[in-house]
């Protein structure tokens, strides 16, 4: 146990280093991994004056494996931290909002759940990407209590990528249940 600490711990050492390394001087860090993504930045993120660096994709992938890592140690602060620095040097790569939602809605921390996926959509560049980020914020309506829009938010997802999202009709049908229940009106 004591060596996996130990490697653990080396290794956040060199990811904070490398971190520091690009995030030296003016030029914001960044991760792309299309160049369709970089293109969506450039429209939508960037400035006139921003100077950007590209960072290597070892760097944030780092990120992501200690995320895993954690996760999987049950640290949840620290798959917190690496999967926001995932955010940080990709805003426009979808899975690093959509990791970041899962491990928010562990927290149930809905309304930033429901931020990550609405980050996840504006940049999602294919279906899956895009129904998994309506799947998850499906959820998130349902227990912020935004019934209609849960129930939307899964037809949507079930839309884009009908049967690729093993749950998604169970959930689905059992806010039906719910909604019925309380005698709201279902529009399909």
């Amino acid at each position: 146990m004591g060596e996996i600490s130990q490697g653990i711990e080396e290794y956040e050492k060199n990811v904070a280093y490398y971190d520091a390394m690009f995030s030296e001087g003016k030029s914001i860090p960044r991760y792309f991994n299309s160049y369709a993504e970089r293109v969506i930045y450039n429209r939508m993120f960037a400035n006139n004056n921003e100077s950007m660096r590209l960072i290597p994709d070892g760097l944030f992938y780092s990120h992501m494996e200690l995320a895993d890592i954690y996760s999987q140690l049950h640290d949840s602060n620290k798959t917190l931290q690496h999967l926001r620095s995932m955010v940080v040097y990709a805003p426009t790569y979808a899975l690093s909002h959509l990791r970041l939602a899962t491990e928010l809605s562990r927290h149930e921390d809905w309304d930033s759940v429901f931020a990550a996926c609405l980050n996840a959509l504006r940049v999602a560049l294919d279906q899956d990407d895009a129904a998994f980020a309506y799947y998850r914020l499906a959820y998130a309506e349902w227990m912020r209590d935004h019934f209609d829009s849960a129930l939307a938010s899964y037809q949507m997802a079930e839309s884009i990528a009908p049967e690729h999202i093993e749950t998604l009709n169970i959930e689905k049908e059992e806010l039906l249940t719910r909604m019925k229940s309380q005698g709201m009106q279902i529009f399909d």
